[in-house]
């Protein structure tokens, strides 16, 4: 990794990284030091992305890479995928959103990936979310969270207010991926955050294996769409939903078929099993209807 770091230090100027350490067996804290030293100096970048996927990382360490994240003056996007990564420190969320605060005045586009953890909690996810609302340039923001068995409400709820300060968001993408304790409060909160976007144009939300999920959260779905004046894709993954059944189907049906500027719908509820196949095609059938609708995607089975 070293080399890599002596690489980008010997290229001044640079507009794009980006870096994958998908599969390294070990990233030392000397290694994280010399990366984070290496990307301090390219005060010209405008686009990182680094890739930490099925790495043992150091604990200590990835201040440096947060600092020299937050010393970069011209940043407009940033990406890091830290899935499956060993022993990230939780710290390392807290650190990250303090210093991407600073990036206010460049900042449109962030991704991040984050891990499960042994406890299967997220410390501080309510601090990134904090650090979003000062970014008050995000028009794209996309969230991805796995295996978080205790993954609080308290804390989506913190997200979906993060939404409300953000006035150019256009595309918004959430995957809570196996994180069993998600509740219907949760995707309140968080279409209460999506539908204060007046500028949204794109929602991308999935669910899969949240068991706690009901027809709840599609009435808060349905009701976020319709407010969303806006409104062109929808993306919603709730495989293996299992308390959603076919009242919820049809609010949500009722709902997509009067947006007049839809343009693609990708709708994929496997394993929900108390949906019966009658309901589901019915709402295929209804959104092939639209003349507006160019993209249909799905994907169903009990």
């Amino acid at each position: 990794m070293k080399h890599i770091a002596n690489f980008i230090q010997k290229k001044p100027g640079l507009k794009n990284i980006k870096i994958d350490f998908s599969n390294y067996l070990t990233i030392s804290k000397t290694a994280l030091i010399a990366l984070g030293k290496s990307l301090e100096a390219q005060t010209d970048l405008k686009n990182l992305t680094l890739m930490f996927r099925d790495c043992t990382i150091s604990k200590t360490g990835f201040e440096h890479i947060s600092k020299a994240i937050g010393q970069l003056p011209f940043l407009e996007s940033l990406y890091l995928d830290f899935n499956r990564a060993n022993q990230l420190p939780d710290e390392f969320c807290e650190d990250l959103a303090n210093n991407m605060s600073s990036l206010a005045k460049s900042l449109k586009t962030v991704k991040l990936i984050l891990p499960g953890s042994k406890s299967g909690h997220i410390k501080n996810l309510e601090a990134i979310s904090q650090s979003f609302t000062k970014l008050h340039l995000l028009e794209n923001i996309s969230l991805e969270i796995f295996n978080q068995t205790q993954l609080l409400n308290e804390s989506l709820m913190s997200l979906g207010k993060s939404f409300k300060a953000l006035k150019y968001l256009i595309n918004v993408h959430v995957a809570l991926e196996e994180c069993t304790q998600v509740t219907d409060q949760s995707v309140e909160s968080l279409c209460e955050g999506l539908w204060s976007a007046s500028l949204l144009e794109s929602v991308d939300l999935s669910f899969n294996v949240c068991n706690l999920i009901t027809n709840e959260s599609l009435k808060s779905l349905s009701k976020c769409f319709k407010r969303l004046g806006l409104l062109r894709n929808v993306s919603l993954k709730l495989k293996r939903c299992r308390e959603i059944t076919d009242a919820g189907i049809r609010e949500l049906k009722e709902t997509l078929k009067r947006k007049e500027l839809l343009r693609s719908v990708n709708l994929i509820l496997s394993g929900c099993s108390n949906v019966t196949s009658k309901d589901f095609f019915t709402l295929m059938e209804s959104l092939k209807k639209m003349n507006s609708l160019h993209t249909l995607d799905y994907d169903y089975y009990k």
